[in-house]
């Protein structure tokens, strides 16, 4: 749980900013924690957008 804090900071504000319980569930630790322990921000920005694309849910 720990590497989650290894996450951009945009891409924590935007978790912490859902409402929407259904969009919630989609980002579980597990799903996460493959973005987190990538080192670039920018890398880690690619896949969150690309993981938006594979669920196809709006930013």
């Amino acid at each position: 749980m720990l590497n989650l804090i290894n996450l951009d900071e945009r891409i924590r504000e935007y978790l912490l900013s859902i409402e929407d319980p259904i969009k919630h569930n989609y980002f579980t630790e597990r799903n996460l924690r493959k973005i987190a322990v990538i080192k670039d921000k920018k890398e880690q920005n690619l896949k969150i957008r690309k993981f938006f694309e594979e669920i196809d849910i709006e930013k």
